[in-house]
């Protein structure tokens, strides 16, 4: 094959790529559902990167113990799909499932961190051991030539000894025994693309405490797609 024909394949290729996401991404805003998701602070370091916002939400950490999940066991990259519920306007945490749930609104995730719950570990006891004192020997003379140190007697001798508490055998440090506290998770709406120079207005209205969310569509696949941004729950217009 020719270097014109591998060229115009290439080209072809790449189009047919970026096609197929402008399709995806336009049909899951025509027929998905809105939700508008609350963002947290990032470092202000991290908050812009040349044309893009980078966003971070509440459900971005999936608290365990706040959550009910199916199954308890995760793993760094899996899958999982987060069902919600609206309350106050906002998309909350409703319940965290492996496979997608039905006739529930869920977005779909992949675990990128997990927090395990600490296990304290038995403290160290240390018990002092006495050790009788020993006799000084008396010199059986007036004359005799007493050694110093059998004149003195001696001091009494102290050991430690170490007393370790091992924990109990049916607790094993594995992945399958401790359990897992929270889960950081990516739904792929972690960027926000805007024009060159509103990055940083909107990095400085965030950090003078204005509440910014973000308005996103989600397909019935869990797929996620974001439309708006907004400031103080007004839509920022570019």
């Amino acid at each position: 094959m020719s270097p014109k024909k591998i060229f115009y394949l290439t080209v072809v290729f790449w189009l047919l790529i970026f096609s197929g996401i402008i399709v995806y991404k336009e049909y899951t805003l025509r027929t998905g559902t809105e939700v508008v998701l609350k963002t947290v602070p990032v470092d202000p370091r991290d908050l812009f990167r040349g044309d893009y916002v980078v966003l971070n939400y509440e459900i971005s950490t999936l608290d365990l113990s706040e959550i009910p999940a199916e199954d308890t066991q995760f793993w760094y990259n899996d899958r999982i799909y987060l069902a919600l519920e609206i309350k106050d306007g906002y998309g909350v945490p409703k319940k965290i499932y492996k496979n997608p749930p039905e006739d529930e609104l869920y977005i779909k995730g992949k675990v990128t961190g997990i927090l395990y719950e600490e296990i304290p570990l038995p403290e160290r006891e240390i018990i002092p051991e006495e050790v009788e004192p020993i006799e000084a020997v008396q010199p059986e003379t007036e004359t005799a030539e007493i050694a110093p140190s059998e004149a003195m007697p001696e001091e009494p001798v102290i050991e430690e000894t170490v007393v370790e508490e091992r924990l109990p055998e049916e607790i094993e440090i594995s992945g399958e025994e401790i359990t897992v506290d929270k889960l950081i998770v990516e739904y792929g709406i972690e960027s926000y693309f805007v024009p060159e120079g509103r990055g940083l207005e909107i990095e400085s209205e965030r950090w003078e405490g204005k509440k910014v969310d973000v308005a996103v569509v989600i397909d019935r696949f869990g797929n996620a797609v974001i439309r708006n941004l907004l400031i103080d729950g007004e839509k920022v217009e570019f």
